[in-house]
């Protein structure tokens, strides 16, 4: 990677650009709970980690077992944001609940819940919930606080063969122009 500078990066807040000037976050995708609309009315949604832990949820949940995302990065949030002692009495509670697991992508799984296989679909990307809700499709979505989220970042290489282009480029997409192009896709 090269480093360089994007105007557009003045913007950002400190987390989401390198100190050193060698990446820029080009994407923030957050994790919620994706929920079928049809079988989770609004005022049964649940709002907090401790909601999960409700009998009403038992076996009507499910996650991805795949790496990067789903039940491994829920278990590691629970665990940062509730420490290692409160945290592991909890995912001790949340075992009894006996959550589904599926070795789908999160699109997948949140497709299962969209078909009514299950009401609820834990740690999915909040957008595939945004836009199969725009689409038509029974379901929404609800970000359990602290969530979390994953980013995609953006870096010119070294020896781009075209390295005023690649610049142009990144500072599209790391505009505020860009943004919203990546926004309504």
């Amino acid at each position: 990677m090269q480093r360089f500078y994007s105007p557009h990066l003045a913007e950002y807040p400190a987390e989401l650009k390198d100190p050193q000037g060698y990446w820029g976050v080009s994407n923030v995708y957050y994790f919620a709970l994706g929920y079928n609309t049809r079988m989770v009315k609004p005022n049964e949604v649940p709002k907090t980690y401790e909601d999960l832990l409700n009998p009403r949820w038992k076996g009507q949940m499910m996650w991805s077992t795949s790496r990067g995302s789903g039940a491994p990065m829920f278990i590691g949030n629970v665990l940062q944001t509730m420490g290692p002692e409160a945290g592991k009495a909890y995912l001790q509670k949340l075992k009894t609940q006996n959550v589904a697991k599926t070795t789908a992508s999160n699109r997948q799984l949140l497709d299962l819940v969209i078909a009514g296989e299950y009401p609820i679909g834990l740690h999915i990307f909040h957008h595939h919930a945004h836009i199969s809700k725009t689409a038509g499709a029974p379901v929404d979505w609800y970000a359990l606080e602290p969530a979390s989220a994953t980013i995609n970042t953006i870096s010119p290489v070294t020896r781009s063969p075209h390295p005023h282009a690649t610049m142009l480029f990144i500072d599209f997409i790391l505009s505020e122009e860009g943004q919203k192009v990546i926004q309504a896709r």
